[in-house]
């Protein structure tokens, strides 16, 4: 067991290889695509200012359907700013965030005759420019003895950039993987709402936290005249609230930290609107439950031989009590990991009052391909009743009863700012109501972090 030891301290006290030593190869390895500017992005970032820009193409193709346009290319581009007011003043748990964004291409959301809640983009293609969000937020470094207990946000937000945080959602396409479900009811609970308005939030222990944000509701806000670059609310009708709260616990489980989100929420979209069979309410409100898990862990790859130091690098320890080396191995990204997120509102006056997204999605699925992502993701939707028997009432005989998606994605991480993502998406009942065949939806995206 020492010559063991012995053994695994030499080789840690080697030198470390390193391939990129060139000034390509530190420029291929590095983080941006625009490198370190001769080192003055580096100065910014340690006097608290980042910069950071990324480019986004996507080719959408329909081969399945005869349509006259059947494949478009969208782009995106969002260039950022961030505050770290803690190194530029002192100001310790103060940040804020500023940017612009770019975003051209055609509507392809309805192009295979689908739900907006299943179209095959959250691209609009119709913003061209808008402000991101600008926004300040302060993290207590510590209170009442707990890091990080308090979270006070304000500024131009966009609400779903802080409620249901599914990271692996994140790899699909679909709109239904990027709220779509409560787009189709009328909340524009997406990354294209801002509004101004603020959320708090408090994380008692390290495992379990509850928030809640306000802010205003804005009518058509997702109509691409309504760009946003005035900070304008609605000029041409009544403005008003929109309320979000959730709370949920974050476990780790296992010896191997298995890391868990399980949240409930809830919200009020504050606008008048009318059920399907006539009656007026002063708003819409709906429920959502969200559960998501890492199931399997792979054992660290790297080597003792890639660590510079035995003790004192990375999670590596030394037991001096005892007066042996004790190796705690740090946790690999690598695995399995599962989300499902159910929503539920009324079905009084709201279009699809039931909606299931769930999935699967393994981090280095391939060897030697360690930080690529291999997911497949399903999403069904259920169509009001209410709707159903209005339309009856009406003599108007097609009815939406219920649509189905199922979409596989391949995320190729080529370097740490360049990647590039097959994909395939199968739409059954395309608008749910059988009309239109089933849709095969094939496409690609890039993104460059500059």
């Amino acid at each position: 067991a020492a010559d063991d030891v012995q053994a695994h301290r030499t080789r840690t006290e080697l030198p470390e290889v390193n391939p990129s030593t060139s000034a390509v190869g530190q420029w291929w390895h590095g983080p941006y695509a625009t490198g370190d500017w001769f080192g003055a992005r580096t100065a910014f970032e340690d006097r608290g200012l980042t910069f950071k820009a990324e480019s986004t193409g996507i080719y959408y193709g329909v081969p399945t359907h005869d349509l006259r346009h059947n494949s478009v290319f969208c782009y995106n581009l969002t260039l950022n700013a961030e505050f770290d007011f803690g190194k530029m003043f002192g100001l310790q748990g103060l940040k804020g965030q500023a940017g612009i964004q770019w975003e051209n291409g055609e509507n392809f959301r309805d192009t295979p005759q689908t739900d907006i809640a299943f179209g095959p983009t959250a691209f609009t293609g119709y913003w061209k420019w808008r402000i991101r969000p600008i926004v300040l937020t302060y993290v207590t470094p510590e209170l009442f003895g707990i890091k990080e207990f308090l979270t006070l946000s304000g500024g131009w937000q966009t609400p779903s950039d802080y409620f249901i945080q599914q990271t692996a959602s994140k790899l699909f396409q679909n709109y239904a993987f990027g709220n779509g479900n409560f787009v189709a009811n009328g909340i524009p609970f997406d990354g294209n709402y801002r509004a101004w308005g603020g959320y708090t939030k408090i994380q008692p222990t390290d495992w379990a936290y509850i928030q809640a944000g306000l802010w205003a509701a804005v009518p058509d806000a997702l109509d691409w005249r309504n760009r946003g670059v005035y900070f304008a609310l609605s000029r041409k009708k009544k403005n008003g609230l929109v309320f979000i709260g959730e709370t949920g616990i974050t476990p780790k489980f296992g010896s191997k930290r298995l890391p868990g989100t399980y949240a409930f929420g809830s919200y009020y979209w504050g606008l008048p609107c009318h059920s399907f069979l006539g009656a007026s309410y002063p708003g819409q409100f709906g429920f959502y439950w969200q559960a998501d898990q890492m199931l399997y862990r792979e054992s660290n790859s790297q080597s003792l031989g890639s660590m510079t130091n035995f003790v004192g690098i990375g999670n590596s320890t030394a037991d001096k009590s005892s007066g042996a080396t004790v190796i705690k191995e740090a946790l690999s990204p690598q695995g399995l990991y599962a989300f499902s997120l159910i929503s539920y509102a009324p079905q009084f006056n709201n279009e699809l009052p039931f909606f299931l997204r769930a999935g699967l999605l393994y981090k280095g699925l391939i060897p030697t391909r360690d930080k690529d992502d291999f997911g497949i993701g399903f999403a069904y939707g259920n169509y009001s009743y209410y709707k159903i028997l209005a339309n009856r009432a009406k003599h108007i005989h097609t009815q939406r009863t219920n649509e189905a998606l199922l979409e596989i994605d391949y995320c190729l991480k080529i370097n740490k700012w360049l990647e590039t993502q097959p994909f395939l998406e199968y739409i059954m009942r395309p608008n749910g109501d059988g009309w239109h065949r089933d849709a095969l939806v094939l496409g690609i995206a890039t993104k460059v972090t500059f």
